[in-house]
């Protein structure tokens, strides 16, 4: 699965794209791909190659392409640009988007002993002040495909990590008061049941 411009589409710039356009290539599975205003894309890719500790499956990890800057030596040679890896996990990071302020948020899975959730992380463009934003208290262990609202809070998909095939609850993340606390899984908007907080 590699990174395409549909045709019809534009670029970060407004140009319009007359053809699709490959911009990615190899073996690698390359998905949830967003424009930085510059132009670069931020997508999550399992390029690096490691096997994640649960499942030993390839882990997807963010990573920024650059169509300005030359093909490095270690991609595939027909990459449209300088493709760099942004986050380093044993497990995947996923769901990036890019936030009114610039800063970028995905979804990382944390699993390391008894520790197994997808909370909230931020990061800057390129790769630094990685910080846990929203879900090590929660009483809901999973947040995905988070979107910003105008007020900066967020919303996304709430659930329980086992047995719902990414199904849940959609909830607003009071992300920009930092209201994370075992009362977080009041705030779904759908669906009339609690989402559990335990593995029952």
């Amino acid at each position: 699965n590699d990174l395409w411009v549909r045709t019809g589409s534009c670029h970060a710039d407004g140009s319009r794209l007359s053809a699709p356009v490959q911009l990615t290539c190899g073996s690698s599975n390359e998905v949830d791909p967003q424009y930085l205003p510059d132009g670069r894309v931020v997508f999550s890719s399992d390029r690096p190659g490691h096997l994640d500790e649960y499942e030993r499956r390839r882990s997807t990890v963010l990573h920024m392409l650059d169509r300005s800057q030359s093909v490095l030596a270690a991609q595939p040679s027909c990459d449209s640009g300088e493709v760099v890896q942004l986050s380093f996990n044993q497990s995947h990071d996923r769901n990036p988007i890019i936030l009114k302020d610039g800063t970028i948020a995905f979804s990382r899975w944390e699993h390391l002993g008894g520790v197994n959730k997808f909370p909230v992380f931020f990061m800057e463009p390129d790769g630094t002040d990685l910080f846990v934003k929203f879900g090590s208290h929660s009483g809901v262990n999973s947040f995905l495909d988070v979107r910003e609202l105008v007020d900066g809070r967020m919303i996304g998909t709430m659930m329980p990590l086992t047995g719902t095939f990414e199904g849940g609850a959609i909830g607003v993340l009071d992300v920009a008061a930092e209201a994370d606390n075992a009362n977080t899984s009041s705030l779904q908007l759908t669906g009339t049941q609690v989402i559990p907080t335990g593995r029952e």
